[in-house]
């Protein structure tokens, strides 16, 4: 069992380094052919509460998802990141052994943690261009400037199996795309929603924290009010 454990993680490693490898590739050398919406058919793997969290904060999160999970697919012949996160999170609930359970658990949220930074990375590229190399911070100046990337990652500090226990919606459910909003919001004409304007949410799928103490199934955060 060692044996094979080790064998995983040498290829978890492999293949983490053969995506980094592709999506570099694919921002020096974009591809020329327009891709198809395959993302918008109904994903094969579950959806994470920290994922679509971060999907809100980065700049055309669907489309650096995509990007991420088409790479991922295409690269895990011997082991794909994210059939990795579901299969630990499945065999931690048929565990007994609570020695065990939590192994699988700590594989599970590692696997998960790699997948939340590939997608920061390819956000990271997808905020510059090649021509720019010289002139472009370092990924981790560029994670250091936001903040609310890294209050996100604080949570895989405290391993949790709430981490990699799927959610029924992903953030792609129901939303559009970057270009598709801009060419709508562009072409607004009305009284109170006029052009270049928007009608936001206060709550939405993915804003829940899980690790916060009081918190009720199913509800938002709660709010602090001060009272007078």
């Amino acid at each position: 069992h060692s044996h094979d454990r080790n064998c995983q993680v040498g290829l978890g490693r492999s293949t983490l380094g053969t995506v980094i490898a592709t999506l570099i590739t694919r921002w020096i050398k974009p591809s020329h052919v327009k891709e198809g919406n395959d993302h918008r058919r109904k994903c094969q793997y579950l959806n994470y509460q920290i994922i679509n969290s971060l999907l809100r904060v980065i700049k055309n999160g669907l489309e650096v998802k995509h990007t991420v999970d088409d790479v991922i697919d295409k690269c895990g012949a011997f082991l794909n990141l994210r059939e990795m996160i579901e299969s630990e999170h499945i065999k931690s609930d048929n565990q007994d052994d609570e020695v065990k359970k939590k192994a699988h658990i700590k594989r599970g949220i590692a696997a998960l943690q790699r997948y939340f930074v590939l997608l920061c990375f390819e956000a990271y590229l997808d905020s510059t261009s090649p021509e720019l190399v010289n002139s472009t911070p370092t990924f981790e100046s560029w994670m250091s400037k936001r903040p609310e990337i890294g209050t996100l990652l604080q949570e895989f500090e405290h391993p949790d199996k709430h981490l990699i226990t799927p959610v029924e919606k992903s953030i792609g459910d129901g939303v559009a795309l970057s270009s598709e909003i801009m060419s709508v919001v562009a072409s607004r004409h009305g009284q109170v929603l006029a052009q270049q304007t928007i009608l936001k949410h206060d709550a939405f799928p993915g804003c829940q924290k899980m690790s916060l103490k009081e918190k009720i199934e199913g509800a938002y955060n709660f709010r602090r009010v001060q009272v007078q």
